[in-house]
């Protein structure tokens, strides 16, 4: 397989906070040419300016706070309301990433139709959304404990910043609107309870895996690309 000249360092993005999500995107990159990249909900811009050797590279997002940065950094930066789908208008890209956005934007499907807009025919959305369902968290809000959703302790379940909540079966199918093919790539990452249970070839609960996180594309030829690299990452 044909590995990219991009010379990533994955500890570099632990180092800088960036989430462990990234990090597998990461690992795929690293494997594909890819020559341009759009981060839908990028805020700062550490993630992007790690990834020199991708020519172009857009960040777009609700907030104008590390427009500067990106500008500096010689990194597209596009200030869009992601809330309502406003449009982003640029020319065709390759690669996308929308990670844990969706959850918080009032209207996720015009986003969706955002991202399918600006890809090539060839192009890839890797996109993650955290799991609101897990057992831990369901416990303690049956038994009192807590009076908010996932991981915002701070705010109360009626003005939590997250506007969605997604299971797996649906997540896939809000990406199969606009996604022909979507891989499942949230098992590279099972925590260790689920990888005992997959171990001994039994169904992993959603009530405690992480996050759905797939990579979706409408292309025949990167989806088989993508399967391949999934199953060497598997093995590793």
């Amino acid at each position: 397989m044909t590995q990219s000249m991009v010379n990533y360092n994955v500890d570099v993005f632990r180092d800088r906070g960036v989430g462990g999500w990234r990090q597998l995107y990461l690992l795929f990159l690293t494997r594909m040419q890819v020559d341009s990249l759009i981060d839908f909900g990028c805020g700062s811009p550490h993630f992007l300016t790690q990834l020199e050797s991708i020519p172009r590279r857009i960040g777009v997002d609700g907030n104008s706070k590390y427009a500067d940065e990106y500008h500096q950094a010689g990194i597209e930066f596009s200030q869009r309301d992601l809330d309502h789908g406003e449009p982003v208008r640029v020319d065709p890209v390759e690669a996308a990433i929308c990670s844990d956005v969706f959850e918080h934007l009032l209207y996720p499907e015009r986003t969706l139709l955002n991202i399918t807009s600006v890809l090539t025919a060839n192009g890839f959305l890797f996109s993650h959304v955290p799991n609101e369902f897990t057992l831990r968290k369901t416990i303690r809000i049956m038994l009192g404990k807590d009076i908010a959703i996932y991981n915002h302790p701070h705010c109360k379940e009626y003005d939590h910043p997250h506007l969605h909540r997604f299971t797996k079966i649906g997540y896939e199918s809000f990406l199969k609107t606009h996604f022909k093919f979507n891989v499942f790539l949230t098992d590279l990452r099972y925590n260790r309870i689920a990888k005992v249970l997959k171990s001994l070839r039994i169904r992993v609960p959603f009530a405690i895996e992480m996050g759905p996180t797939f990579v979706s594309t409408n292309c025949p030829d990167r989806f088989k690309q993508l399967v391949e690299i999934k199953k060497e990452l598997a093995l590793r």
